[in-house]
This record gives C-alpha cells, sequence and structure tokens, in this order.
C-alpha cells in the first residue's frame, strides 16, 4: 500500500469499528470525527522503514494508532 493514501472504503469501516470497539483512547483519537485511514512512515520508530494506521480526521490532523492494542482489548490472553 502506497504511504499516504487514504484506504478503501471497506478498509476504513473495519479499522474505524475496530477503533471504536477496542482503543482504550478511541474518543481521543477520533476527535470530532475521521474522514480516513492510512498508511504512513512512523517516525518515533527504531527501524526507518516502520510503518503505522494513521486516522485521519476531518480537521486535517491525523494520529497514529495500534491495532494491536485494540486486538488485545478485543481478545485479552490471545
Amino acid at each position: 500500500m502506497p504511504l499516504g493514501v487514504d484506504i478503501n472504503e471497506y478498509e476504513y469501516r473495519v479499522l474505524l469499528d475496530l477503533l471504536k470497539k477496542g482503543h482504550p483512547n478511541a474518543t481521543s483519537k477520533i476527535g470530532a470525527g475521521l474522514c480516513g485511514f492510512q498508511v504512513r512512515a512512523y517516525p518515533g520508530a527504531d527501524n526507518a522503514e516502520a510503518r503505522a494506521f494513521y486516522a485521519v480526521r476531518r480537521d486535517g490532523t491525523a494520529e497514529d494508532f495500534s491495532y494491536i492494542k485494540c486486538l488485545g482489548v478485543l481478545f485479552p490472553g490471545a
């Protein structure tokens, strides 16, 4: 997937549902509403090739989120 490009509608719905149901900080990640999700380079990682999902808000801001954290909440111990 190219960096910085919105994912398709189906994947958007899946990630939005995952974020809403599983992320402990979903409300702050979503803010006033989302318009998309993108895969972007993750500047905080030790690996220069690291990638992360970013929730893109309607106001143009974006914040990374961990789908692994979401899955851990939904499926504890898995």
